[in-house]
This record gives C-alpha cells, sequence and structure tokens, in this order.
C-alpha cells in the first residue's frame, strides 16, 4: 500500500447487508454501514466518520440513497459515490459480512458494550438491556443493526455503532 501520509492509512469499512428475499439472492446487496477509518500508526489514533445509510447522493445521474451504491455496482461504485461526495482520495476498503461479525465475537467470548437502551426483538428471542452488558455474537449483530429507540433517529444508530466498534477494537487489543 503506497501511503499518502506517512504512517497513515484511510480506509472505508463497509457492512454488507444480506439479501433474505429469494428475488434478491445472487444479487448485490446495499450496504447497512459505512465507516471512514483513519488510523495513524505512529500515535496510535483512530478517527472514525460514519457515513449514513439515507444520505441523498448521485449515483448514475440520478438521486438515490447511499447504501443502494453497493447494489448498483458494488464496491468500486460504492467508493466512486463517496469519493465525488466528500472530495477525498479513496483507495481502499474492508467489506464485512455480518456472518462473519458474529464469528469473530464468538470466538472472542463476547463483546461488553453500554447499550443506550433497552433492545427486545421477541420474533428472535432477543432481550439487550439498558446499560452494561456482554453480548454473544448474534446479539452483536442486532445491537449494531437496531434502528428504533434512538431520539436522534439515524443519527442515533450511526454512534451506537461507533461505539459498539470502538469497545469491540478494546477488547480485541486486550
Amino acid at each position: 500500500i503506497e501511503q499518502k501520509v506517512p504512517g497513515e492509512i484511510m480506509f472505508l469499512m463497509a457492512g454488507i447487508d444480506e439479501n433474505s428475499d429469494e428475488e434478491a439472492k445472487g444479487s448485490m446487496a446495499r450496504t447497512d454501514t459505512l465507516m471512514l477509518i483513519k488510523a495513524n500508526y505512529n500515535t496510535g489514533e483512530v478517527n472514525i466518520i460514519s457515513v449514513p445509510r439515507d444520505t441523498r447522493v448521485k449515483i448514475n445521474g440520478q438521486t438515490h440513497k447511499m447504501n443502494s451504491a453497493h447494489a448498483y455496482g458494488g464496491m468500486p461504485l460504492t467508493i466512486k459515490t463517496i469519493r465525488t461526495m466528500l472530495g477525498i482520495d479513496l483507495d481502499y476498503y474492508m467489506a464485512v459480512d455480518f456472518d462473519a461479525v458474529k464469528g469473530i465475537i464468538d470466538a472472542i467470548g463476547g463483546v461488553e458494550v453500554n447499550s443506550p437502551h433497552r433492545i427486545q426483538i421477541p420474533e428472535i428471542n432477543i432481550d439487550i438491556p439498558e446499560g452494561k452488558t456482554k453480548l454473544n455474537g448474534e446479539e452483536a449483530l442486532e445491537f449494531v443493526r437496531h434502528r428504533n429507540g434512538f431520539s436522534n433517529g439515524d443519527l442515533g444508530r450511526v454512534e451506537n455503532q461507533q461505539n459498539f466498534l470502538r469497545d469491540l477494537s478494546r477488547q480485541l487489543l486486550s
């Protein structure tokens, strides 16, 4: 990797949604989470900026939600759309499949988080209490995908995802 800034790298982390309906199987899915991550190797500082999935952008000349770029053209179109929207030089990405997230969390014995509110999903037997709690892989996936109960809408979800990533990173490194 040729670095533009010595000791620093910036990349896009994209959480890819599964296509669950039969018509969509085999087609590209939308992104569920988009985060620009800048890491400085010299200072250890990591900065994360989330790109809200509902941000309106031009894709192939038409206005769409940001998370549609992946469905229309995979990671190349997602990168191109973010480059254009933010006016940045972005060459690298990491695509994360949600099954991989569950597997990593289960492999380390769970992840401790601070839930901003109670999350209940009775259909799949998920009940995450408000406050500090330890989540298994399935619970963690629902925790970061959860959209309801945030007073500031999707921005609350984004903040929740960023906090989760910080908590997971700290626990992976300890």
